[in-house]
């Protein structure tokens, strides 16, 4: 076996759901409709959101990155997170 195989993960279909896990790290990616003002309330709200985010681990894991990114003037929202546990 070389260094290069030994060091390549192993990349499977989520158990649960749709997405892909390289060992015990998965991810999900979202695209949906914002609501008229959504963005605003994100962003006003975002230091909250932020400090409330170690709740979530609870949930999910341990969270390696989260984004959250508005769209098409404002109309849509993505979401990405890697995470594992």
């Amino acid at each position: 076996m070389t260094a290069q195989s030994s060091a390549t993960p192993t990349v499977t279909r989520q158990p649960d759901g749709l997405g892909k896990r390289v060992g015990e790290v998965a991810e999900i990616t979202v695209l949906f409709d914002a609501k008229p003002g959504g963005a605003e309330r994100f962003h006003q709200n975002a230091a909250k959101i932020q400090d409330d985010a170690f709740q979530y681990e609870k949930v999910v894991g341990t969270v390696h990155d989260f984004r959250v990114t508005f769209i098409n003037n404002d109309t849509q929202v993505i979401g990405a997170v890697t995470y594992d546990g």
